[in-house]
């Protein structure tokens, strides 16, 4: 997620360093971006709650139950918003991380890259919700958070860095939104009420 945040960032200053304006994003019109914030504060609360109030809160397949709901809506957000520019890719990063998050009950999360940024996830990992210890029985491994970002001192994965750029496309095209303008009957840019005038 911090990597969608920042590569949201640089959309931002992508779009306004080819003539873009701030302004323009309040053109962008979602389709029940409640879905977003539900989504999103499933995953945190139940990790909050897992960690330090019911650290079995992930057996019993309930974990699983709670990661695919707060997908679920997720990608219903991204399908309801698909026209949108960068949107499918959105929707593609999603795909990666559903896929190796169902196949192995989570996200599979490399010790090895946590090492490299100094960290131990070894109390979080106990009562972890989204992630799982990437071991040799993990399914698809390469798309676990695998990718060390010594910058952020965050591991990410291939979807997430997917969805990323998605965001950054989106984010981009927006603050460089022009609106485009009506032709008028002879085929010149103004718009067709000035034609009649």
């Amino acid at each position: 997620m911090i990597i969608a945040v920042i590569l949201l960032v640089l959309g931002l200053i992508a779009g306004l360093a080819r003539g873009g304006k701030l302004e323009n994003v309040a053109n962008l019109k979602f389709h029940y971006p409640i879905l977003v914030f539900l989504g999103l504060g499933i995953q945190v609360t139940s990790e909050i709650y897992a960690a330090y109030a019911l650290p079995e809160l992930r057996n019993d397949g309930r974990g699983m139950v709670i990661l695919v709901s707060s997908f679920v809506l997720l990608i219903a957000f991204v399908a309801l918003n698909a026209r949108m520019p960068g949107m499918l890719i959105v929707g593609f990063g999603l795909f990666l991380n559903i896929l190796v998050i169902v196949l192995n009950d989570g996200m599979p999360v490399s010790l090895e890259a946590a090492r490299v940024l100094g960290i131990d996830f070894s109390d979080y990992l106990d009562s972890a919700i989204k992630h799982r210890e990437l071991d040799s029985g993990t399914v698809l491994a390469f798309l676990g958070d695998i990718i060390p970002i010594p910058v952020i001192d965050n591991i990410v994965s291939i979807g997430d860095m997917v969805l990323g750029v998605g965001v950054f496309v989106l984010v981009e095209r927006a603050v460089e939104y022009k609106p485009r303008r009506r032709r008028g009957r002879f085929g010149s840019g103004a718009p067709a009420e000035d034609k009649q005038r």
